[in-house]
Order: C-alpha cells, then structure tokens, then sequence
C-alpha cells in the first residue's frame, strides 16, 4: 500500500506545481487505465505534457527543482495532437 500511496502523492505534486505553472498535462498510462477499468499494478506516474519545443528547458529545470529526475527520454512529437 505504500507504493500506492507514494504514487498518489507524486501526482498529487507534480498536478499542482502544473497548473500553478500554466502547464496543460494529462494523466496516461497504468494509472489513467485504472481509473476507467480493473485497477492494474504500476509503479509510476505517467503524464502527458503540452508545450512548445521553446519551453522544454524551462520546464525540466521546473521539473527538476521539484523531483528528482532519474530518467529521460527523447522528446516525443506529436505535432497534430490536441488535449
């Protein structure tokens, strides 16, 4: 149960330094799956993020000065996707 609890508290941050920042997001993955169907076993929290290219800098030293960052990827474009 404290995975599940260390999860919520995750999304419950990184939501509110969002929208305290203007940063349109949305919740993905196993977390969004098991809010409309059968709960599923995960261990993170997975969000997608809407935001100029521009901004990405900006925003992972957003990110980074209130989490601790231990992956990252390439950026995924999706540039006809809206939210």
């Amino acid at each position: 149960m404290e995975i599940a609890h260390s999860i919520l508290t995750v999304l419950k941050r990184a939501a509110t330094l969002f929208r305290e920042n203007g940063i349109a997001y949305c919740l993905a993955g196993g977390l969004a799956v098991s809010m409309l169907a059968k709960p599923r076993a995960t261990e993170g929290v997975d969000l997608i993020v809407v935001l100029d290219e521009s901004d990405f800098p900006s925003f992972e030293a957003l990110v980074r000065s209130h989490f601790e960052v231990l992956q990252v990827r390439d950026i995924m474009r999706f540039r006809t996707a809206s939210i």
